[in-house]
C-alpha cells in the first residue's frame, strides 16, 4: 500500500521525465559553473584577501592555514551550489519535499542497518582491489596521460581538503567530505535520478544502471571508475529495495568516513616517522577480494529478495 501511494505521489510531479532529468544534469553543470566563481569571492570577503590572491592559494596551495581554510570554505560552497541546490530546486518545482524524495520520512531497521555495515567491511576491500588492478592496467598514452592528470587533481584536492593535525580538523572533514556528501549526493542519485530514469524507462536494473553511471563520472575519477560505478549500483540497489536512501546514506558516510579517518591516522604517523601512506593504501591481494565479492554478492541478492517480499506482502 505505501509503495502504491509513493508512486501516485511522483507520478503527480510534472519532471519525472526527459525535462526533468535534462533539468537536473543542465543545473549541475550551471550551478558548479556560477559557484566555483561564487566561491572565489565570498572566500576572498570572509579571509579579506583578493580575488587573484585565493585563486593563487587554491590553484597552488602553499600548506598554510589560510590556504587550507580558503580551500575548505570554496570546496563547501562549490560542491553545496553544484550538488544540493539543484536536488532542492527540482523538489520545490515538483512540490515534493526533498525528505520524501530520499526516504528519509520511512522507519529503518536495526538488522537491515548491521546488513549496511556488514556490506561496507566488505566492499571497502573489493573496491580498493579494484581500483588498484584499474590503475595497473596498461592503457594507451594519451589515455594514461589524462588519467593520470585526472588522478593528480584529484589528490591535490583531497590533499588539501583532508591536511589534518586536530581531532577538531577530523571531525570537520568528517563533515564536509563525509557526511555532506553522503546525504547530498544520495538525494540527487538514488533519490532523484534513479526515479526519474526508473519513470523513463520502466525498468528497475536500467534506472539502477544509469544512475550509477552518471555517479562515477561526474566523480572524474578515471582510476575509481569501476569502483565508482559499483558503490553506485550497491546504493542502488539497497534503494530500490527498502524505498529510502537512509541505508544508502549510511554505507556512503562510512565509506567516506573509513578513508578519511585513514588519512588522518596516516599523517599522524608520518609526522612520527616520516613515512607517507602508511594507512592510506589499504589493499589486500586479489584472492580476499574475491572471498568478499561472494558473501556481497549475497547480500544484494537479500536486499532483493527484501523487495519481492515487500512487494508480495502489499499485493
Amino acid at each position: 500500500m505505501e509503495d502504491k501511494q509513493n508512486l501516485r505521489l511522483f507520478s503527480q510531479g510534472a519532471f519525472y521525465n526527459l525535462w526533468g532529468l535534462a533539468f537536473v544534469l543542465i543545473f549541475i553543470f550551471l550551478f558548479q559553473i556560477v559557484f566555483s566563481y561564487l566561491s572565489l569571492a565570498i572566500s576572498a570577503l570572509v579571509y579579506g584577501q583578493s580575488l587573484a590572491e585565493v585563486r593563487q592559494l587554491i590553484n597552488a596551495p602553499d600548506g598554510s592555514a589560510l590556504s587550507i581554510n580558503i580551500y575548505r570554505l570554496s570546496n563547501f560552497i562549490a560542491f553545496t551550489g553544484s550538488m544540493l541546490l539543484p536536488a532542492l530546486l527540482f523538489a520545490f518545482i515538483n512540490k515534493i519535499p526533498a525528505s520524501q524524495i530520499a526516504g528519509w520520512n520511512k522507519p529503518v531497521r536495526l538488522s537491515q542497518i548491521l546488513q549496511a555495515l556488514a556490506m561496507v567491511v566488505l566492499s571497502i576491500v573489493c573496491v580498493n582491489w579494484l581500483t588498484d588492478w584499474f590503475r595497473h592496467i596498461h592503457w594507451p598514452q594519451t589515455l594514461h596521460y589524462l588519467a593520470e592528470k585526472l588522478d593528480s587533481g584529484r589528490q591535490d584536492t583531497m590533499g588539501t581538503l583532508l591536511d589534518m593535525q586536530t581531532p577538531g580538523e577530523l571531525m570537520l572533514c568528517l563533515f564536509l567530505a563525509g557526511l555532506l556528501p553522503a546525504f547530498t549526493e544520495e538525494l540527487l542519485f538514488r533519490g532523484i535520478l534513479q526515479r526519474i530514469f526508473f519513470r523513463i524507462t520502466g525498468k528497475a536494473g536500467t534506472s539502477i544502471f544509469l544512475q550509477a553511471t552518471v555517479f562515477a563520472l561526474l566523480h572524474l575519477s578515471f582510476y575509481e571508475l569501476p569502483a565508482i560505478f559499483l558503490m553506485g549500483i550497491m546504493f542502488g540497489i539497497v534503494t530500490y529495495a527498502t524505498g529510502t536512501t537512509w541505508y544508502s546514506v549510511i554505507m556512503h558516510f562510512l565509506f567516506n568516513a573509513t578513508s578519511i579517518v585513514l588519512h588522518y591516522f596516516s599523517l599522524r604517523h608520518f609526522e612520527k616517522t616520516g613515512i607517507t601512506g602508511a594507512y592510506d593504501d589499504f589493499i589486500l591481494p586479489g584472492f580476499y577480494a574475491a572471498f568478499c565479492a561472494i558473501p556481497l554478492f549475497w547480500l544484494l541478492l537479500n536486499w532483493l529478495r527484501i523487495r519481492a517480499k515487500n512487494n508480495t506482502s502489499h499485493e
